[in-house]
């Protein structure tokens, strides 16, 4: 399976640092808050947040590159298409009192939390959401970006998973033996049609005054053929 991400890696007087996006939009939001964090009301940042939520990424780093008067080599953003192994991705969501405190996960990710509790909710925090079929219910909901630290994630999930690799084989070998006919069971059940053809046969001849050949195909006989 391959994988799209974005990294916004710069060299600034903060140091070297490298981050991690899901998509485009999230690494240039970070680009704009790490050139205009620390005067959000300049006019340049304002303007490079409108060409921002417009998608207009080319008038964001020229307007960048104006308000730093100078070249923006110090910061760069890259897309990677990265080939991930067959082993499933893996996601961890920390809730504390209700509410999601963290995410994190082993490859990008982005995570609706859908909340159908909505009976202290703010009228404006409610949305419909779609249930299939032409139907909708209430709920509030946000998206939480996953923090991609695949050795936590693995941490965690070993934390939480009470079960041995040991128990884990034991059980899939009981189920797979589960899954095969009772042999026990059909053996027991030839025994008893056993028993009941015997009784029956003896019975016959009793009534009849005969002898009759256990090894004959009784299906296509009558009691005449039987007498004879």
């Amino acid at each position: 399976m391959k994988v799209t991400v974005w990294t916004l890696a710069s060299d600034d007087d903060n140091g070297t640092q490298t981050a991690i996006f899901s998509t485009e939009h999230e690494a240039q939001s970070a680009f704009w808050n790490v050139v205009f964090s620390d005067n959000e009301e300049a006019g340049s940042a304002k303007k490079a947040k409108a060409a921002l939520n417009a998608g207009d990424y080319d008038e964001l780093h020229d307007i960048a590159q104006r308000y730093l008067e100078g070249s923006l080599d110090t910061y760069n953003i890259d897309e990677h298409t990265i080939e991930v192994s067959g082993a499933p991705a893996k996601a961890v969501v920390v809730l504390e009192g209700g509410l999601v405190r963290d995410v994190v996960s082993t490859i990008p990710l982005s995570v609706a939390v859908i909340d159908y509790d909505t009976e202290d909710a703010e009228d404006a925090d409610i949305k419909r959401i779609p249930q299939g079929a032409g139907k909708f219910e209430d709920g509030t909901g946000h998206i939480s970006k996953a923090y991609v630290l695949p050795e936590r994630c693995e941490e965690l999930y070993k934390a939480i998973d009470d079960e041995t690799e040991q128990e884990r084989s034991t059980r899939e070998g009981i189920e797979a033996i589960s899954d095969m006919p009772d042999y026990e069971k059909l053996l027991a059940e030839l025994k008893e049609a056993q028993t009941t053809f015997w009784n029956l046969l003896n019975q016959l001849e009793e009534e009849l005054g005969v002898e009759i050949d256990s090894s004959k195909d009784l299906a296509g006989y009558t009691i005449a053929d039987l007498q004879k």
